[in-house]
Protein backbone atom coordinates (compact mmCIF):
# COMPACT_ATOMS: atom_id res chain seq x y z
CA UNK A 1 0.00 0.00 0.00
CA UNK A 2 0.91 3.48 -0.55
CA UNK A 3 1.77 5.81 2.13
CA UNK A 4 2.48 9.94 2.87
CA UNK A 5 4.58 10.71 5.79
CA UNK A 6 5.02 13.82 6.56
CA UNK A 7 8.66 15.08 7.79
CA UNK A 8 9.11 17.13 10.91
CA UNK A 9 10.86 20.33 9.71
CA UNK A 10 8.82 20.49 5.96
CA UNK A 11 8.39 18.00 3.84
CA UNK A 12 6.42 14.63 2.80
CA UNK A 13 8.09 11.20 1.91
CA UNK A 14 5.93 9.36 -0.38
CA UNK A 15 5.93 5.56 0.00
CA UNK A 16 5.00 3.62 -2.87
CA UNK A 17 5.73 -0.39 -3.04
CA UNK A 18 7.78 -1.11 -6.54
CA UNK A 19 9.25 2.42 -7.04
CA UNK A 20 12.64 2.12 -7.26
CA UNK A 21 14.31 5.40 -7.49
CA UNK A 22 13.19 9.19 -7.39
CA UNK A 23 14.88 11.97 -9.33
CA UNK A 24 14.58 16.00 -9.77
CA UNK A 25 12.13 17.64 -12.13
CA UNK A 26 13.64 20.15 -14.30
CA UNK A 27 14.12 21.97 -10.72
CA UNK A 28 18.10 23.39 -10.78
CA UNK A 29 16.80 25.20 -7.63
CA UNK A 30 16.42 22.04 -5.90
CA UNK A 31 19.86 20.26 -6.79
CA UNK A 32 21.21 23.77 -5.48
CA UNK A 33 19.62 23.31 -2.35
CA UNK A 34 20.76 19.56 -1.79
CA UNK A 35 24.43 20.25 -2.59
CA UNK A 36 24.78 23.67 -1.16
CA UNK A 37 28.87 23.33 -0.55
CA UNK A 38 28.83 22.44 -4.26
CA UNK A 39 27.60 25.26 -6.15
CA UNK A 40 29.96 28.06 -4.63
CA UNK A 41 32.84 25.98 -5.89
CA UNK A 42 31.52 24.91 -8.98
CA UNK A 43 31.30 29.40 -9.41
CA UNK A 44 35.18 29.57 -8.78
CA UNK A 45 36.08 27.46 -11.71
CA UNK A 46 38.34 29.13 -13.86
CA UNK A 47 36.03 28.64 -16.96
CA UNK A 48 32.64 29.96 -16.92
CA UNK A 49 31.01 26.77 -18.65
CA UNK A 50 33.31 24.30 -16.79
CA UNK A 51 32.18 20.48 -16.97
CA UNK A 52 34.30 19.82 -14.37
CA UNK A 53 35.97 17.09 -16.07
CA UNK A 54 39.35 17.70 -17.34
CA UNK A 55 39.49 21.15 -17.71
CA UNK A 56 42.17 23.49 -16.62
CA UNK A 57 41.21 25.39 -13.03
CA UNK A 58 38.32 23.52 -11.90
CA UNK A 59 37.56 24.68 -8.10
CA UNK A 60 35.19 21.44 -7.79
CA UNK A 61 37.83 18.76 -8.69
CA UNK A 62 40.28 20.97 -6.42
CA UNK A 63 37.94 20.36 -3.76
CA UNK A 64 37.96 16.87 -4.19
CA UNK A 65 40.92 15.74 -4.87
CA UNK A 66 41.98 17.93 -1.21
CA UNK A 67 38.77 15.99 0.44
CA UNK A 68 37.24 19.10 1.15
CA UNK A 69 34.10 17.56 -0.40
CA UNK A 70 33.90 13.40 -1.19
CA UNK A 71 34.30 11.59 -4.07
CA UNK A 72 31.01 9.76 -3.39
CA UNK A 73 28.89 13.33 -2.79
CA UNK A 74 30.51 14.77 -5.98
CA UNK A 75 29.89 11.61 -8.21
CA UNK A 76 26.05 12.27 -6.93
CA UNK A 77 25.97 15.63 -7.87
CA UNK A 78 26.92 14.97 -11.24
CA UNK A 79 24.98 11.79 -11.47
CA UNK A 80 21.76 14.37 -10.81
CA UNK A 81 23.35 17.10 -12.97
CA UNK A 82 22.99 14.82 -16.36
CA UNK A 83 19.39 13.56 -15.06
CA UNK A 84 18.25 17.08 -14.96
CA UNK A 85 20.01 17.78 -18.43
CA UNK A 86 17.87 14.37 -19.80
CA UNK A 87 14.86 15.72 -18.28
CA UNK A 88 14.85 18.97 -19.82
CA UNK A 89 15.79 17.26 -23.21
CA UNK A 90 12.71 15.64 -22.63
CA UNK A 91 10.68 19.01 -23.24
CA UNK A 92 13.22 20.76 -24.89
CA UNK A 93 13.28 20.55 -28.55
CA UNK A 94 16.11 22.60 -28.77
CA UNK A 95 17.99 21.01 -26.61
CA UNK A 96 17.51 17.23 -27.49
CA UNK A 97 18.54 18.07 -31.15
CA UNK A 98 21.50 19.08 -29.69
CA UNK A 99 21.98 16.67 -28.06
CA UNK A 100 21.00 13.96 -30.71
CA UNK A 101 23.66 16.07 -33.00
CA UNK A 102 26.54 15.70 -30.34
CA UNK A 103 25.84 12.03 -30.24
CA UNK A 104 26.17 11.31 -33.86
CA UNK A 105 29.34 13.71 -34.38
CA UNK A 106 30.87 11.26 -31.77
CA UNK A 107 29.92 8.15 -33.14
CA UNK A 108 31.00 9.05 -36.30
CA UNK A 109 34.22 10.01 -34.87
CA UNK A 110 34.68 6.55 -33.39
CA UNK A 111 34.30 4.82 -36.38
CA UNK A 112 37.25 3.55 -38.65
CA UNK A 113 38.22 5.97 -41.10
CA UNK A 114 37.16 3.75 -44.48
CA UNK A 115 40.29 5.34 -46.24
CA UNK A 116 42.58 3.23 -47.46
CA UNK A 117 40.76 -0.20 -47.24
CA UNK A 118 39.93 -2.25 -50.29
CA UNK A 119 36.31 -2.23 -51.62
Amino acid sequence: RRELVVVPGGGVIIDTPGLRGVGLHRDAGALRHAFPDIDPLAEQCRFRDCRHETEPGCALRAAVASGEVSVRRWESWQRLQRELVWAEARTDSRLRSEQVRRWRDLTKQSRPSRRGRPG
